[in-house]
This record gives structure tokens, C-alpha cells and sequence, in this order.
């Protein structure tokens, strides 16, 4: 994701109807990160990061931290 888009656009996360295979991004305190679902429980989901990285997240804090990544941006849009 490019750094002109902005991250408030994304649509939320919402638990129960993400799948293996979405992508995901998270904004810290220097940039923007992308991962993606690679496996789904009950209450929590494992992500893997760009640079092959893991990790697991909650319900509750995929739905506050974590946006959707859109298919693709028109005119700064997604």
C-alpha cells in the first residue's frame, strides 16, 4: 500500500466473517504493515508478515487495529 493512501478508508475487520487467504494492514507508529490470514480458530487468527514473520492476534484486537486491504485504489479511493 502506497503511503499517499489513507489507512481510515480500509474497511473494518470483522471476526466472523474473515477468511485464510484476506489481507490485512496495520498501522504502527512509523508505517503502514500488510499481512495476511493464514490460519483461523474460533478466537484468534495467525498472521504472517512480509518478511515472513508470524503472529497471532485476538478477536477483539484484529477488530480495532486491523483494516482490509482493497482489491486495488481509483483515484485515492478504494
Amino acid at each position: 500500500m502506497n503511503e499517499k493512501h489513507d489507512f481510515s478508508l480500509l474497511r473494518p475487520v470483522k471476526f466472523k466473517v474473515l477468511a485464510v487467504g484476506d489481507k490485512l494492514a496495520v498501522k504502527d507508529e512509523f508505517s503502514l504493515l500488510q499481512c495476511s490470514v493464514i490460519y483461523k480458530s474460533r478466537d484468534f487468527v495467525v498472521l504472517r508478515f512480509k518478511d515472513d514473520s508470524e503472529s497471532t492476534s485476538s478477536k477483539s484486537k484484529l477488530e480495532t487495529s486491523y483494516k482490509l486491504v482493497p482489491l486495488c485504489w481509483v483515484e485515492g479511493k478504494p
